[in-house]
């Protein structure tokens, strides 16, 4: 059975009304340089928002900001020459730019980022490959694609186009079939296209895309508007306590980061302080964990603590406590249970550097736990379950 021609295939893309953009009159090297400087300066508050929340080792950049750089460059070399140039006017309408900006416009709409233009590397058959650099590609039994967007923590890869229809079309016809000139018997006037050695086209690229991926999915969206950087950097950092429950338990190491000296300002080493305290000295001052990672997990959630921790972390706030922890642990745990939440902030406030979240649930509730009845109340594949996680 004959297959469709390349005609047959171009004549049913023209009937999906597909039309190529329309050229900018008013592009100049000028613009391009402007706008390229602009999402510069976004990445740049992008790369600070991950900084800040100890993300920036974590989420590979440099490949997407290194091509900015050098488009950024070489738009600031052709701004100097004459745009009335051929060669100059066809390198500025040549530019890169308008990629980039595709990209990064789709990826400002996608949640948790862990990368952008990531090259990933496997052989058939075979896990993905990790490498540094990209020798791999090189050897014949290896394939590789490059995925521009990897977000939904690694779950979701995107691949950002910016095709126009009749590219599409010529993709599409070379990926089919079409009819020979020759008038021999039928299986000889059709003619296969597609081949190994094909260029990335489209189709190709869609090809890699799923065999590198398998159960991956990219989900590619058209926005019709770019967002304020400042309305979505919240959504384009991986949120580690996302799946955290609404009521968290507090151990004794929380509370002792709640009250410590060393979590709510600057404390100066002393020569008799032990070498540990003056590291973890050290460490609070260039990390600050209380407001940059303990208030963030606690968010608005309900905070619960045992009485065993509470008992405990009495007992040894009593022994070496200061006078300002003793009296950040009653506020901890509303001793006399008489202040309201906002009372009891207000007070922890008095105590500390930071500013003290508005939202931060004071006091946390110390329930009584009976292990023996918890546990008879559980169904019996319960048994099972704790025998295999105490054998772990």
């Amino acid at each position: 059975m004959a297959m469709p021609s390349a005609e047959a295939i171009a004549h049913n893309m023209a009937g999906l009304k597909l039309s190529d953009p329309a050229p900018d009159s008013e592009k100049s090297v000028t613009e391009l340089l402007q706008r390229s400087q602009g999402l510069m300066a976004e990445l740049e508050q992008f790369k600070a928002c991950l900084k800040e929340r100890k993300q920036d080792k974590t989420v590979e950049l440099r490949h997407f900001s290194t091509n900015l750089q050098s488009e950024i460059k070489s738009l600031e070399r052709l701004a100097n020459l004459d745009p009335e140039n051929e060669r100059v006017a066809h390198t500025i309408s040549s530019s890169n730019f308008p990629f980039y900006s595709a990209v990064w416009n789709t990826a400002k709409g996608c949640k948790g980022i862990t990368a952008l233009r990531k090259r990933f590397f496997w052989c058939s058959g075979q896990t993905l490959l990790k490498s540094k650099r990209g020798d791999l590609s090189a050897k014949s039994n290896i394939k590789s694609v490059e995925v521009d967007i990897v977000a939904g923590e690694d779950l979701e890869w995107v691949k950002v186009n910016t095709i126009t229809s009749r590219r599409m079309i010529f993709d599409l016809a070379k990926a089919g079939w079409a009819e020979d000139d020759s008038t021999d018997d039928e299986d000889d006037d059709i003619v296969r296209l597609d081949t190994e050695d094909e260029p990335e086209g489209l189709l190709k690229q869609a090809k890699l895309l799923v065999e590198a991926s398998k159960s991956h999915s990219a989900d590619i969206r058209r926005y019709p508007t770019s967002p304020e950087i400042s309305t979505v950097l919240h959504r384009m950092v991986v949120d580690p306590f996302e799946k955290f429950s609404g009521t968290l338990n507090v151990d004794c190491t929380m509370i002792f980061s709640f009250i410590s000296d060393l979590s709510h300002g600057r404390v100066e080493p002393k020569d008799w302080h032990h070498r540990f305290l003056i590291k973890q000295m050290e460490m609070e001052n260039k990390d600050q964990l209380l407001p940059s990672i303990v208030w963030p997990a606690c968010g608005t959630r309900k905070l619960v603590c045992t009485r065993e921790a509470v008992v405990r972390a009495q007992e040894i706030v009593d022994t070496i406590g200061t006078n300002t922890e003793k009296k950040r642990m009653e506020l901890l745990f509303d001793s006399n249970h008489e202040s309201t939440r906002d009372q009891l902030a207000e007070e922890f406030q008095k105590l500390s550097e930071y500013r003290i979240p508005l939202k931060w649930q004071l006091p946390i509730w110390v329930v009584d736990v009976d292990i023996s009845t918890i546990m008879s109340e559980l169904p019996l594949v319960a048994n099972d379950v704790s025998k295999c996680l105490n054998w772990c």
